[in-house]
């Protein structure tokens, strides 16, 4: 069972912080669509694609929205983020299906999606 915590057991700064953290603000927080972007991120790596794809419809209205409200904030960079991991992801699909004992992928096939898994790598790395 979790402690109950009462005012005095924080001082005020404490307090403060703690408000600030559990709604999203303070010294830790990130940008809503870095936050969208993990999970899309999660959601697509492990095969979720009907929630990956609505966390990605999330993060083009979020970026939409910063970039109305917020000022002009350049935020775009995060849907080419986001587009670099879907293809990651697709890549190492299409690898382990290649690899795949069951598969009939000649040497040729599995050797293309070795090179696009590299690539896709690659570009996510270097991004």
């Amino acid at each position: 069972m979790a402690a109950v915590l009462e005012r005095e057991d924080l001082g005020d700064d404490e307090i403060v912080e703690a408000a600030l953290a559990a709604t999203g603000e303070g010294p830790y927080s990130r940008r809503l669509t870095d936050k969208i972007l993990a999970a899309l991120n999660q959601a697509y790596g492990t095969g979720e694609f009907a929630v990956a794809h609505l966390l990605h419809e999330a993060l083009v209205e979020a970026v939409r929205s910063s970039e109305t409200v917020g000022g002009g904030r350049r935020t775009h960079p995060v849907l080419e983020q986001a587009e670099r991991w879907r293809a990651l992801v697709s890549a190492r699909n299409a690898y382990r299906t290649a690899i795949d004992p069951l598969s009939d992928a000649t040497p040729e096939k599995i050797a293309a999606a070795r090179a696009r898994l590299k690539d896709a790598w690659l570009a996510w790395l270097n991004a």
